[in-house]
This record gives structure tokens, C-alpha cells and sequence, in this order.
């Protein structure tokens, strides 16, 4: 029994998870028992990063790019990835502010970016040294994305729109964006449309099989049957419904299996196996039985066995003689009639 209908018997079921995808994929399992559990998204399912380009431990995803040097003025405790690093000027703090016990060197004239749009602009500096930097196209100085409207690190201007589900058939690994163009196997097949089990190698999968009759001749022939079932035959001479494939004379007996003889059950020759009258039916003479016997009234001899000179009762005028040929003559006052009669 297979109360499922899954073709795999209810003894030899095993509860799992059937989702391949999934951490817990169970192979052997043929029911799903929603155990599946999944990978966080940007790790596998021992939580190591898909992608850590620097191989800190930390997936990509979620580094942070900044100022890791705490005597810096823009120092990032959170950052993860080395970022730019503004130093206050020499004898001042990042403020600007001449250090406390360097008065005296303050009054020199200051060095330092004069550049406002700089990442390290001094506004303290009275005179440019050339040591402005400038943030990359799109970031900040900072490293963050001026633009992104997703909050997902990557700046819109670097943003790839494609399918980033990794079971997808069209996984696209360098997009960043999905885009809803993502597609998936047929249930039981693979991405290239083959069979993910197939047992018989007919290229039909095993959930699709169909087993039935596959021999045309057969009653019961199934045009979709996939897999070989059992077949069900006519009689021989008969049709699937029983009926005669030749009857000339419609009497419901097969050509073949009529028997020619004599139907008529009052005949001497009667053949209750006979189908067929062939005419050649016989009947006892008028006054006869089959077998020539005279009837009872006759006398307590019936099988006209006579003596010599035996006459009848009742017919004095008769009287039964041998002819030369053996046969028996009842001679009558004008006229004769042969019988021909056994000879004890």
C-alpha cells in the first residue's frame, strides 16, 4: 500500500528532508518532514563564508572599511578592513588645537590640506603641503557608499542586477542585485531537463512512469503506459467483448467451431452436437422406428425375427417367407412387400 501514491511503498518510507539545497538534505528520505534547515544568507551550512576575499573570517557581506588606527582622528572601532587614516598636524590635536606645552611652535606657520573638499583638510592650516586626499568615485571619505538605496554595501553605481539565488539554474555569482530573473529545475529533474532518477534509463523519470499494457493486440492496451504491466487477451477467435471474429450465419457459434450435421431432434441421425443443419436429416417409415423395429401392437415380438411359415395374429391373410436373396417378404393378397430383415 502507498498511501501517498508516490509509487514507494508506506513500509519502505523515511521521513527527512528531501530539499537537495538544503543543509540537512537527506538522500535516503522520501517523505518531507519540513525538517529542511538552510544556510544564512553569504554562508554555508558550516557557517563559513561564500565569499571572503581578505580571508579574515569575515565574510565580505559584512566587512566595514575605515580608520583602524586608534591615534587617528577618523579611528573606527567597527571597521574591519584598513580605511584611510587622518592624523591631526603636528603639535595639534584633531581639533586643530596646538597641544598643550607646544604653544611656542604654533605660531609658525601651519602645513596641512587646505583643500575643503579634501578628506583630510586642515582648517587650521595656513599653508597647503600636498597632502590632500580624495575619496573614490562614489564612496565617502569614509569608504561609504554615497548612493545605496538598498543599504546592502555596494554603491548603486556598482550594483549588477541578475539572479542571485544559488539554487537558480541561471545563478549569476557576480551579481548583487536579484532581479527576479531567476529559474528553477522542474520538480525531479535537473536544470538541463534530465531525469534526477531514472531508474530503467527510458528517459522518462521514475515519478513519471505509467506501467501498463503496452501491446496493442491486448484488451487492455494503455496508449501512456511508460513501463511494461500485465496484458489481457481475447479467446482465440473472439473479439475483447466476447463477440465472434467470423460468424457468417449470426447464430453467435464461430465460424470455426461450427459442427455440420443434423439439428432436427425427431431425425433418426440427430446430432445434438451439431450448429449446422447440413440436410441430411433421415426419418423412420411411416409405421417404423429408427432401427426398423414394427411397433408393440404387433404382437410381444417386435423385432420381426419370424419362423418359417409364421403368420402373424390377427393377419391369417399374411404370411412371411425368405426370398433367394436372404430377405424377409410379407406377402399380402395382392402385393408384396420387402423388408429387409435381420437374420439371427
Amino acid at each position: 500500500m502507498t498511501a501517498d501514491q508516490d509509487g514507494i511503498c508506506d513500509e519502505f518510507e523515511a521521513d527527512g528532508c528531501t530539499d537537495s539545497s538544503a543543509c540537512n538534505y537527506d538522500s535516503s528520505a522520501t517523505d518531507e518532514d519540513d525538517s529542511c534547515a538552510y544556510a544564512n544568507a553569504g554562508y554555508d551550512c558550516d557557517g563559513n563564508c561564500l565569499v571572503d576575499s581578505d580571508q579574515d573570517q569575515i565574510c565580505d557581506q559584512d566587512e566595514i572599511t575605515g580608520c583602524q588606527d586608534d591615534s587617528a582622528c577618523n579611528y573606527d572601532a567597527t571597521a574591519t578592513d584598513a580605511g584611510y587614516c587622518d592624523y591631526p598636524e603636528t603639535n595639534y590635536d584633531c581639533d586643530g588645537n596646538c597641544l598643550e606645552g607646544f604653544e611656542y611652535l604654533c605660531e609658525t606657520a601651519i602645513q596641512g590640506c587646505t583643500d575643503s573638499n579634501a578628506c583630510n583638510y586642515n582648517g587650521q592650516a595656513t599653508e597647503d603641503n600636498g597632502s590632500c586626499s580624495f575619496p573614490a568615485s562614489g564612496y565617502d571619505c569614509s569608504g561609504v557608499c554615497l548612493n545605496d538605496s538598498d543599504q546592502d554595501g555596494i554603491c548603486d553605481e556598482f550594483e549588477v542586477e541578475g539572479c542571485t539565488d544559488c539554487d537558480a539554474c541561471n545563478f549569476n555569482e557576480s551579481a548583487t542585485d536579484n532581479d527576479g530573473s531567476c529559474t528553477f529545475a522542474t520538480s525531479g529533474y535537473d536544470c538541463d531537463g534530465n531525469c534526477l532518477l531514472d531508474s530503467d534509463n527510458d528517459q522518462i523519470c521514475d515519478q513519471d512512469e505509467v506501467t501498463g499494457c503496452q501491446d496493442e493486440a491486448a484488451c487492455n492496451y494503455a496508449a501512456t503506459a511508460t513501463d511494461a504491466g500485465y496484458c489481457d487477451y481475447p479467446e482465440t477467435n473472439y473479439d475483447c467483448d466476447g463477440n465472434c471474429l467470423n460468424d457468417s450465419d449470426q447464430d453467435g457459434i464461430c465460424d470455426e467451431f461450427e459442427a455440420a450435421g443434423c439439428t432436427d431432434s425427431s431425425a433418426c441421425n440427430y446430432d445434438p452436437d451439431a450448429t449446422d443443419d447440413d440436410g441430411s436429416c433421415t426419418h423412420a417409415n411411416a409405421g417404423y422406428d429408427c432401427d426398423w423395429q414394427l411397433p408393440d401392437r404387433l404382437g410381444q415380438r417386435s423385432d420381426l425375427r419370424p419362423r418359417r411359415n409364421h403368420r402373424l395374429p390377427g393377419l391369417n391373410s399374411m404370411q412371411l417367407r425368405r426370398n433367394s436373396h436372404g430377405r424377409w417378404l410379407l406377402r399380402l393378397p395382392r402385393n408384396e412387400l420387402s423388408i429387409a430383415m435381420a437374420t439371427a
